[in-house]
């Protein structure tokens, strides 16, 4: 008998959680994208509003806005200066200086405060207590911030990373069955074609696109953006650079940025051993 979407999606997230440890490892301590002060205070706001699950009566406004803080304190990471292709670094740069400015970011915030709400809220108990329980992840992870918070400790990163898979998860479910199986068969692709050192892009653009639809980010953002235009001075000044020619929308212009910088400053680097490993966990569950 085939497992149901809601169990695959578990396997895959916990399956799939240990292949970021080494980047995630390398962005915290060897990129330093984001000071030990500025975790501290990220994770505090994550830790008060998950913390709101566990209430009788929930103060959803106060959840709210401190998803909402959080949620633009990851938007307000510098990411630009890891980039090493100089295209990819200005076109990155101009989206956050010049087209998505601090009001766009502060709306798109909201929204994913409110959507990061209800899914929280609609969380099974038990892992609401698993997560944000007496000695739950986010207890052991306060303890690990608070304390001499090191980027390189095993065991910070293991809870990192199982606080990712399971919140993931739990939001991957509002997925339907056949968009999920065709994520799975699309990525099976792209994973197939970086092996095989083919061209792999406009997959990977269509892969992307195409999830974030179906999860929802795609429209958020058109909601926060609504009248931003892309000026053709901006899409002239490095459009030709990185293939573009023809009118973009901001959100579109957004998206194919975000998968340039993870084909070429990532993907392209990224071991055929590695790719492999992380194609057969893909084919393990979609088989299930």
């Amino acid at each position: 008998m085939a497992a149901d979407k809601k169990t695959r999606i578990a396997e895959l997230a916990k399956r799939l959680a240990p292949e970021f440890r080494a980047p995630l490892k390398e962005l915290l301590h060897e990129k330093k994208v984001i000071d030990r002060k500025e975790f501290a205070r990220l994770t505090g706001l994550m830790v008060d509003s998950f913390d709101e699950t566990l209430a009788e009566q929930p103060n959803e406004k106060r959840m709210e806005r401190k998803l909402r803080d959080l949620a633009l304190g990851l938007l307000n990471i510098q990411y630009e200066g890891e980039i090493e292709d100089e295209v990819l670094r200005r076109a990155t740069k101009i989206i956050r200086e010049r087209v998505v400015r601090d009001s766009e970011r502060e709306k798109l915030a909201r929204f994913l405060g409110e959507e990061v709400r209800k899914n929280w809220l609609a969380m099974e108990e038990e892992l609401v207590e698993h997560i944000g329980g007496f000695d739950g992840l986010l207890e052991r992870l306060q303890d690990k911030v608070e304390g001499d918070l090191d980027y390189t400790d095993g065991e910070f990163l293991d809870i990192m990373l199982e606080v990712g898979h399971l919140i993931c998860a739990n939001y991957m479910e509002k997925l339907e069955e056949k968009d999920f199986d065709e994520l799975l068969d699309r990525t099976i692709a792209v994973c197939g074609l970086l092996e095989q050192g083919e061209s792999f892009g406009d997959p990977l653009l269509e892969l992307v696109k195409s999830g974030m639809h179906s999860l929802g980010f795609i429209a958020l953002m058109r909601r926060a953006f609504s009248g931003l235009l892309l000026s053709d001075l901006i899409v002239r000044q490095i459009g030709k650079g990185l293939g573009i020619k023809d009118k973009i929308s901001v959100t579109d212009f957004i998206i194919f940025v975000g998968v340039k910088v993870a084909e070429k400053e990532h993907l392209e680097k990224v071991d055929k051993a590695e790719i492999a490993r992380f194609r057969k966990i893909l084919e393990e569950v979609r088989a299930m």
